[in-house]
């Protein structure tokens, strides 16, 4: 059997509406294509396409169970580079940026111009960075304009936005803990709390974007 275009589409709607992304929606399609070859000219194509996802994936939930399996596997290869990037910038060569970067906060941290505000401006660029350069890597390699369903990655990648906001919710919270407001707490704590707070902010900005870059490459070479 060889789909005609009309067929095509059937099959890309019946995918797109029992899968989340566009990795296993890509896979499952060019595997079913495949499979339609060996069936009969004579059979209908929708029993056709029902009978190669019953056999080769166990139905629709075969095919769910898969996409999940595969989204936490892609999750761990992310995490795992996510923390290996992290935890070079505590060894040599990389820990030198670790030492820059708490000394010009230190230095940031005594000038008469640092307040609350300007602390909170750190973080705003500390937060946004990666997630502008995620927007250009997405319109870069045409996700955005041409690719029908999202990226797995693109889910994990907004489990990484979680942590700077974290670290800050973090932050906050130890000081209403001891009855301070933000700003007050933000006037009373120590810069040797303040500073590794601002450096690990930094770190985690440079590993996600050392994250960001390795998947662009990966995206342009395939």
């Amino acid at each position: 059997m060889k789909p005609t275009a009309e067929q095509q589409q059937f099959l890309s709607k019946y995918l797109s509406k029992n899968l989340w992304y566009r990795e296993t929606y890509t896979e499952f399609y060019d595997h079913i294509l495949s499979a339609l070859e060996t069936k009969p000219d004579n059979m209908p194509f929708e029993d056709a396409v029902e009978s190669i996802v019953a056999a080769d994936f166990g139905g629709f939930e075969g095919m769910s169970l898969t996409e999940k399996q595969y989204k936490k596997t892609i999750f761990k290869e992310i995490q795992h580079q996510y923390l290996d990037h992290l935890i070079a910038y505590f060894k040599f060569p990389h820990v030198g940026i670790t030492v820059i970067l708490a000394i010009l906060f230190y230095w940031v941290t005594k000038q008469s111009w640092f307040n609350f505000w300007v602390f909170i401006g750190i973080f705003a660029v500390l937060r946004m960075t990666p997630r502008v350069l995620w927007q250009i890597r997405n319109i870069s390699a045409g996700y955005i304009f041409t690719r029908p369903k999202r990226s797995v990655k693109d889910s994990i990648f907004e489990w990484l936005d979680y942590i700077s906001p974290l670290l800050f919710a973090m932050f906050i919270i130890s000081g209403a803990i001891f009855g301070y407001s933000p700003i007050d707490w933000f006037k009373n704590i120590n810069p040797i709390v303040l500073v590794p707070l601002l450096v690990l902010w930094a770190l985690h900005t440079l590993a996600y974007y050392r994250v960001y870059k390795d998947e662009f490459k990966t995206s342009i070479t395939q």
